[in-house]
């Protein structure tokens, strides 16, 4: 028993030791972590010391990275490198031990690799083993060796929340690496990745003050003031000496294509490149306006690139969107990154600056060179004025300064483009051959001159319609400009070259504005060339001029002009025909100085047609073509051939004649000889029409004093008699005419008034006048209104016979714009026919005969007119002071014999009913009986229905014309206000005159009178109805109750208005007999079909048989029956009445009612629910015979109404023919349920008074309001 405790406590003992032992053990272990740790954070410290400490070069620091992790794990295969936009810039690479030189990776989006998802996912990855992983890698790794590693860890390196590189380390072996290495790696690059950002800013910071230094010192260098090719070598030489790793070359664009102007490269120099726009590389960047970029990195997913071919970089020589070329730099092994490609955008900003600064230089210069070229030519335009000097000087200064060696100018002469001058080398070439172009031919030249503007071909063979001119079949490049002034154009200057291209836009410029210059020379030529050939013929002129100054005589003056012309221009014959003054053609002068015979006779016609109007004045004329007939020169003996000429003179488009110049011979006058000519037909219009108006001057004055002398003796005259004396008596004297005489009208004819002849033929005798029937000449001048030319054949009045033997001449007398006689003028035959001045003096003494007529006729008819004024004055006096009609037309009838002088007057009345005239007052009438107390209105021939004014002439039937004693009578209908009233009859009477304006004022003032009394009657009548009608409003007023029945508990109202003066709604309440002793009411209301009296007095009618059945039935539909068929037996009009009828029981609310036809009433409960219409049909009253009508029953609850009412209350209309309707007065119903029977009655009334506003009421409106009221007090 004493061995078991020992055990025990042994085994205690040994569990003791053991769990001693243990936690020993583990605090060993803790210690050897701690001391891990310890380590660990010494050396984390130590590489954080380290990295502080460190300048700021990022090689530095990705060294100390790169020792750091090699004291982590092993670094056999090592990477660490930066993220640079797509890129991934390696700063040590570390393979096998040995370290490598550093490259740069693009990262595609296809293809990121493991580097790139880190980029993306910004977490570390633990790869142990690479075969058996593959499959769940987030990426695919991109390898840069041929044998891959097994294991790797990558870490990225954070900067914030970017990041900023990434640190890969491999191993050939598998779990190579642990979670623990991932983790001390992953602080190692946190804890450097601020350094690092920090050092590639500064690192960035420098090589970009580096590149800017470059580009000043680029920029200092380049010398603008240079040829461009020069400027463009020197261009590309700096950038190639600042940055010897790149190849530079430089494209300028030129037409759409980038031509090479300089490159470093040797194997282009010598070389024409040219690439087209949008081609290449460089194409693409100066379409794209954009920096374009060739390059293969590692990781490229592009084919591999040929041998040979460089990464390069294209940049855009551009200003604002301009773009000026390419710079274009080539490298083998260079990297072209964002701080590359910055730097050479800059630079080629610099570069396309001094480019265009160069290029204006140059265009400058250029544009100087020119100036100085064209103000030579100018000195040599205004140093002469002879055209051939001028050109030759012109053309010699373009070839010395341009080297134009083929130019040529052609100018406009009669319609084609004519060679004028060409260089020398030209015109050794072709010659002096005679060469023309037509303005619509072939060709650059006729194109610029047709649409005057300039025109260059750089390559005539890509030029469909070129047309190379003879001798130039090698020209290949040609520009024209056209030489034009003030809009006129005067030739082409034209320039070719041999060479392709040779000409640009600036050349096109500079040669317009040699050809402006050269215009104003050509035309400052032809101008003195002018004025020198005017100088001459003003010279000739002066003289002449002076001799045609000296006369005024007609003759005098076409002698002159014939002697004078033949002292300058040789002819055989000359002659001038000139228009008389009856419009022809005929010889006034003619000369042959060399003899030639002639039988032409001065003042004889010639059939040749006068010259267009419109056309210039002075000018040429073909006259072959105006004398076909020969009429002109068969007065003439002139051999064929000869040449003619013929210049028509004109004067202000008045065609004065012709002035013809013919000479033996084929030869033509020649320009000059025909421009002397025109010169002498232009001073020989001004010299004839100054003759001319020297003679028409003075036949003027003779005129004006001779009718000066008529109006002197006219105003002497005391009367019309005499002034038209003194007309007949003056004008033979003044005119020299044989006799004259005056017609006056007199209504349809013209009466002699005045004679006087010079012999002794007595005045014609005319006792009933002559009427234009009797003279067509007559006729003719007032058709006409212009004077009229009589010939002795012509038909005339006998007695006037003796006169016409002659040629007489008729000229109307006006009075107020209207032909009132006629003055007529005469003389024998064989006498001086009527010229125009002669006829012109008629005319005068014609229209002052004109103003004493008028003034005569004026001085009478202010005389007629007072009386005509005065007599109407006493009619209107008469009839007015009248009492009556009667009297009226009594006093008017005894004053007309008086005021007009007829002895047979008659007043007829219209009698409408009868359709007929009825005699009502007379004066001279033979006898009066019942055969012309009435008269139809075909008797009188008058329209009853178609208002007219003034008089008729009517031939009285037989019984009336015995009575007046005339057949023929005038005849007014008297209208008043569209309506006819009678009819005035006067004997006719013939002349009367102005007395006719008497009978139509009197006739004026009958049909006033007349409807005067007519509109009295009217009056009259209309007020007695109106009275009576006020009068059956008061009946009608004392047919409808008084008040509405009164009941305890109940309320009731009405409401009655008529259309007019009286209606046809009516309304009732009628107390019933009760057998019973219950109170019962009859409740009508009723509305007739009709308006006004009709309706009035059915109403009446009805209501008394209504009330009359009403008193001994109690049945309401029994009480419509009886009713219906009294109106039937006792009515016999075909009016009708509609009634709604019912009793009333106050005590006990019962309401029986039948409706014969009526509107429905509608009822409202206290309750709630809809306004709605009370359930009855029936046929109105007076329909249908034996109709049988239903009765229905309501019960009225407190709080219920009733609204009982006519059509009038719903039908009534708005300004825009709107009703009022139904759906309204269910609205007032529902919102008026709580108000008493007045006030709905009265906000009824208001709501359709509001509707209809000024529109007057058409149809008779009446209500009935009946109201159970809720607390059973109140009373109607």
């Amino acid at each position: 028993m004493s061995e078991t405790p020992v055990e025990l406590y042994l085994l205690i003992l040994a569990v003791v030791l053991g769990a001693a032992g243990y936690l020993l053990y583990r605090r060993w272990q803790s210690r050897r972590a701690l001391e891990a740790r310890l380590a660990e954070l010494t050396h984390l410290a130590e590489f954080g010391r380290a990295i502080l400490n460190a300048r700021l070069d990022t090689t530095r620091l990705a060294e100390l990275i790169y020792q750091q992790a090699g004291r982590i794990v092993d670094t056999t295969l090592f990477q660490l490198g930066l993220f640079e936009s797509d890129r991934y810039r390696m700063l040590i690479w570390v393979v096998d031990g040995e370290p490598r030189p550093p490259m740069d990776v693009r990262l595609t989006p296809g293809s990121l690799g493991i580097v790139g998802w880190m980029r993306e996912s910004r977490q570390p990855l633990l790869v142990r083993d690479f075969e058996a992983e593959m499959s769940r890698l987030p990426a695919r790794p991109r390898y840069l060796a041929p044998d891959p590693p097994r294991s790797a860890v990558f870490v990225p390196m954070l900067a914030g929340d970017r990041v900023l590189g990434a640190l890969a380390i491999q191993s050939r072996r598998p779990a190579a690496f642990s979670e623990s290495d991932l983790r001390l790696l992953t602080i190692v690059a946190n804890n450097a990745a601020a350094a690092l950002e920090a050092a590639r800013l500064f690192e960035q910071t420098q090589r970009r003050a580096a590149q800017l230094q470059l580009l000043a010192e680029i920029a200092r260098r380049i010398n603008v003031l240079q040829p461009l090719p020069a400027f463009y070598r020197q261009a590309v030489d700096l950038v190639s000496e600042q940055f010897g790793e790149y190849l530079v070359n430089l494209f300028v664009l030129e037409d759409q294509e980038l031509r090479l102007a300089a490159t470093t490269r040797s194997d282009w120099k010598g070389q024409p490149r040219v690439v087209p726009v949008g081609a290449g590389l460089v194409g693409q960047a100066a379409q794209t306006q954009q920096t374009v970029i060739r390059e293969e990195l590692p990781g490229d997913e592009a084919e591999p690139r040929a041998g040979g071919q460089l990464n390069e970089i294209a940049v855009p020589l551009r200003i604002e969107d301009q773009v000026l070329g390419v710079l274009n730099v080539q490298s083998q092994k260079a990297v072209f990154d964002e701080a590359v490609q910055s730097l050479f955008e800059s630079l080629a900003a610099q570069i396309a600056f001094a480019t265009l600064e160069a290029q204006v230089y140059a265009a400058e210069q250029r544009r100087a060179e020119q100036l100085a070229a064209l103000a030579q030519a100018s000195r040599s335009v205004v140093s002469t004025l002879e055209l051939d000097d001028v050109l030759e000087d012109v053309l010699d200064l373009v070839e010395e300064r341009f080297g134009y060696t083929r130019a040529r100018v052609f100018l406009l002469q009669e319609g084609r483009l004519v060679f004028r001058a060409g260089s020398e080398a030209w015109q050794a070439r072709y010659g002096h051959q005679p060469l023309a172009y037509d303005l619509d031919g072939e060709g650059l030249i006729a194109s610029v001159a047709r649409t005057q503007k300039p025109a260059l071909v750089r390559d005539v063979l890509e030029h469909a319609g070129y047309f190379p001119g003879p001798g130039l079949g090698d020209t290949r490049t040609e520009m024209a400009a056209p030489l034009v002034m003030a809009g006129h154009l005067l030739g082409v200057f034209d320039v070719q070259s041999e060479q392709p291209g040779a000409f640009t836009a600036d050349d096109l410029q500079t040669l317009q504005t040699l050809a402006d210059t050269l215009a104003v020379a050509v035309r400052n030529a032809r101008l003195f060339e002018s004025e020198r050939r005017r100088r001459r013929l003003a010279e000739t002129l002066r003289e002449v001029s002076s001799a045609l100054t000296s006369t005024l005589s007609l003759d005098g003056v076409l002698d002159l002009i014939l002697s004078g012309l033949a002292r300058v221009v040789g002819y055989d014959v000359a002659s001038i025909l000139l228009v008389n003054d009856l419009g022809e053609l005929c010889l006034r002068a003619v000369r042959a100085p060399r003899g030639l015979p002639f039988d032409a006779q001065l003042g004889q016609p010639v059939d040749i047609p006068l010259f267009p109007r419109g056309a210039a004045p002075t000018t040429a004329v073909a006259f072959a073509e105006l004398d076909q007939q020969r009429a002109y020169h068969a007065l003439f003996d002139l051999p064929d051939p000869h040449a003619c000429v013929a210049v028509a003179l004109v004067l202000q488009e008045e065609h004065l004649g012709y002035l013809v110049v013919d000479r033996i011979g084929a030869e033509r006058f020649p320009t000059e000889e025909a421009e002397l000519i025109t010169a002498f037909a232009a001073q020989a219009s001004v010299a004839i029409e100054n003759a001319r108006l020297y003679t028409a001057q003075r036949e003027q004055a003779w005129v004006s004093t001779a009718l000066l002398q008529v109006a002197e003796a006219m105003a002497q005259a005391t009367g019309l008699e005499e002034a038209l004396t003194t007309v007949v008596r003056v004008t033979p004297m003044l005119v020299g005419v044989n006799w004259c005489l005056v017609l006056l009208a007199d209504e349809d004819r013209y009466t002699l008034r005045a004679y006087h002849h010079s012999g002794d033929v007595p005045a014609p005798v005319l006792p009933a006048g002559v009427g234009p029937a009797d003279w067509p000449r007559l006729a003719e001048m007032i058709a006409s209104q212009e004077p009229v030319v009589v010939d002795p054949d012509d038909a005339a009045p006998e007695p006037l016979r003796v006169l016409l033997d002659g040629v007489a001449i008729l000229l109307p007398l006006w009075v107020r714009g209207q032909v009132h006689g006629a003055l007529v003028v005469g003389q024998a035959a064989g006498e001086m026919p009527f010229t125009t001045h002669r006829i012109r003096l008629i005319g005068g003494i014609a229209n002052q005969a004109s103003l004493a007529l008028e003034s005569a006729l004026l001085d009478e008819a202010q005389q007629e007119e007072a009386w005509v004024n005065a007599a109407l004055l006493q009619v209107a006096e008469a009839v007015a002071g009248q009492a009556t009609l009667d009297e009226s037309l009594e006093t008017v009838v005894r004053l007309t014999p008086m005021l007009v002088g007829v002895d047979r007057v008659a007043i007829f009345h219209w009698d409408h009913a009868a359709d007929r005239f009825r005699l009502g007052h007379s004066v001279g009438l033979a006898r009066v009986d019942g055969g012309v107390q009435a008269a139809t209105a075909a008797d009188l021939g008058v329209d009853p229905v178609v208002p007219a004014s003034g008089s008729t002439l009517c031939w009285l039937p037989p019984a009336l014309a015995e009575a007046f004693g005339v057949e023929l009578t005038m005849v007014w209908p008297l209208w008043a206000r569209q309506d006819l009233r009678g009819a005035l009859v006067v004997a006719h009477l013939p002349g009367l005159g102005r007395r006719l304006n008497i009978l139509n004022g009197i006739a004026h003032q009958l049909a006033m009178a007349m409807e005067s009394a007519a509109l009295a009657h009217e009056v009259a009548q209309q007020q007695r109805l109106e009275q009576e009608m006020a009068l059956g409003r008061d009946i009608q007023a004392s047919f409808l109750p008084e008040a509405c029945p009164q009941a305890p508990g109940w309320e009731l109202a009405a409401f009655y208005r008529s259309a007019r003066l009286v209606g046809g709604d009516f309304y009732d309440f009628i107390r019933l007999r009760s057998p019973d002793g219950v109170e019962r009411w009859g409740i009508a209301i009723a509305d007739v079909a009709d308006k006004g009296v009709p309706a009035a007095l059915f109403m009446a009618l009805s209501r008394t048989l209504l009330r009359s059945a009403a008193m001994s039935r109690i049945s309401p539909a029994a009480t419509l029956t009886r009713v219906n068929e009294l109106i039937l037996a006792d009515a016999r009009s075909q009016q009708f009445v509609t009634v709604f009828y019912g009793v009333w029981e106050p005590a006990s609310g019962r309401f029986v009612f039948a409706n014969a036809g009526h509107n429905p009433p509608l009822m409202v409960r206290s309750a709630g629910g809809e306004p709605f219409a009370l359930p009855a049909r029936g046929a109105a009253l007076g329909v249908f015979a034996e109709y049988l009508y239903q009765e229905h029953e309501v019960v009225f609850e407190p709080g219920d109404v009733v609204l009982l009412y006519t059509d009038g209350l719903t039908d009534a209309i708005d300004l825009d023919r709107r009703e009022f309707g139904l759906a309204r007065v269910r609205e007032i119903m529902d919102q008026t349920r709580q108000q008493s029977a007045h006030v709905v009655m009265a906000v009824v009334e208001a709501a359709v008074q509001a509707h209809v506003g000024s529109v007057e009421a058409f149809d008779d409106m009446t209500m009935v309001v009946i109201k159970r009221l809720a607390d059973e007090t109140g009373g109607g």
